[in-house]
């Protein structure tokens, strides 16, 4: 971890915060944040109750400018969605991300451009909380799809993508990103035959390998040209686990990109944060600054 000191980095912070008892840790989260001293926050899960509550701790810390995606927008049962994602910074923002509107829950996406004084017109942030499948079934690919058309139609620009995704449900030596309608194979092949059933549109069964197609369209780097900052440091062998799910078992499911504009410095998670009970998932940092982009397509000699 480099010094929090050097105004030449961009110093981003992603984590979600369980919004499940939050005002009873709100005191401890926001104090390890403080100690951080990031330039942007981007987190997942932050509580509607207690929302103006910690609004007004980040702005003492210097966070003046936010904004969160809550809208209350309701399930089928008639009851709010209770959390939503939070983007802050200690400059100015601007909310941008129409495309967000086509999300069924929208209090899960956010997408700023942080007015930075390293990046001339600035960068983009976007952060996302994607449904879990188990919960939700096909809605969380629909999130996925929303957000992968939203990351590729967009301009060439620096751009910083942080969330919790639920996926994936490995990263294989051999490089596959293995979502969880893949079911991996002793020969070390997946099997993605099949058809998935739950919340489907107008009930018609999808693929199972669509599933896997629309998770892969925004956890790998080639689908939309961002580096993943852990991976690009570190690799992702050993997998980091970020979270523990039902019957123990390790994920990696809160990740971070940044575009060809940003030169990653440093990244890692800090899984002690979970392990204290602060959130149910690891925080992940990293560092960036400018660097010179090449041009968006170069030939060789014919």
């Amino acid at each position: 971890m480099t010094s929090t000191a050097n105004h030449s980095l961009l110093r981003v912070l992603s984590w979600n915060l369980r919004f499940q008892g939050f005002g009873k840790r709100i005191d401890g989260i926001t104090q390890t944040i403080d100690s951080e001293n990031a330039d942007v926050l981007t987190f997942q899960e932050v509580s509607a109750k207690h929302s103006q509550d910690f609004f007004t701790r980040l702005e003492k810390m210097g966070y003046r400018y936010l904004h969160y995606a809550w809208r209350g927008t309701q399930f089928e049962s008639g009851s709010p969605v209770r959390h939503g994602v939070l983007i802050a910074a200690k400059h100015k923002l601007e909310v941008l991300g129409k495309w967000i509107d086509k999300a069924k829950f929208p209090d899960l996406f956010a997408h700023v451009r942080v007015s930075s004084p390293l990046f001339k017109n600035g960068i983009e942030f976007v952060t996302a909380h994607i449904p879990n499948g188990s919960g939700y079934g096909w809605i969380k690919i629909e999130h996925f799809r929303v957000l992968s058309e939203a990351l590729i139609s967009a301009p060439y620009c620096p751009r910083i993508l942080t969330g919790d995704f639920n996926e994936p449900q490995a990263f294989m030596t051999s490089g596959q990103i293995v979502s969880f309608e893949g079911k991996i194979k002793e020969n070390g092949g997946v099997n993605v035959s099949g058809q998935y059933s739950k919340n489907t549109p107008e009930g018609i069964p999808q693929k199972n390998a669509e599933w896997g197609r629309s998770v892969r369209s925004v956890l790998s780097s080639h689908a939309h040209g961002m580096k993943n900052v852990y991976d690009h440091m570190h690799g992702m062998h050993p997998t980091p686990v970020t979270h523990i799910v039902k019957g123990n078992k390790e994920r990696c499911f809160d990740h971070g990109f940044a575009s060809r504009h940003c030169k990653v410095i440093d990244s890692g998670y800090h899984h002690g944060w979970r392990k204290s009970g602060l959130s149910d998932h690891s925080a992940l940092w990293f560092e960036i600054r400018p660097q010179p982009t090449p041009p968006m397509i170069i030939w060789d000699e014919k």
